[in-house]
């Protein structure tokens, strides 16, 4: 932007509410940019979504996607990511919900791919703050190979 002034969009997107579609200009996105869907949110879109419609990233290391995750969801960790708008991948920008999760709420990881997202022009983007951990503890099915394990 010439004026060197960064503006979040947000659109409200179905049972998401506001979702951001853009975070902070130039690179500068930083964890105010990131919107967090609740569980009760994901959960609800998780169970209604028509094929296509969301796509759960797990953000952490394969090694902790095979042990356990989110049914469904696609392992891609933060090197998946470039940052960089031309690299933006039209598979993922066809699904209208991106949503990213980690372990927890301090996950650094999942907060990095968001932002790349964020900052590559991914629309959709949110973020799962609870992650695995909250998933889990609501009795929400888990896939992989200790996926009873806490």
């Amino acid at each position: 932007m010439k004026s060197g002034r960064c503006v979040t969009t947000a659109l409200t997107l179905g049972l998401f509410g506001t979702v951001g579609l853009f975070g902070g200009c130039d690179g500068h996105t930083t964890d105010n940019d990131i919107i967090d869907t609740p569980i009760a949110e994901l959960r609800k879109q998780v169970e209604t979504s028509k094929p296509g419609q969301v796509l759960l990233i797990d953000a952490r290391s394969p090694r902790e996607y095979a042990a356990g995750h989110i049914p469904d969801a696609r392992n891609m960790p933060l090197d998946t990511f470039s940052g960089k708008p031309a690299d933006r991948d039209p598979g993922i920008e066809a699904f209208e919900y991106k949503v990213v999760y980690g372990n927890d709420p301090g996950s650094a990881v999942a907060k990095g791919v968001t932002k790349r997202m964020l900052i590559q022009g991914y629309s959709g983007v949110t973020m799962f703050m609870g992650g695995l951990n909250e998933w889990r503890r609501a009795g929400m099915d888990v896939k992989g190979e200790a996926a009873g394990k806490p």
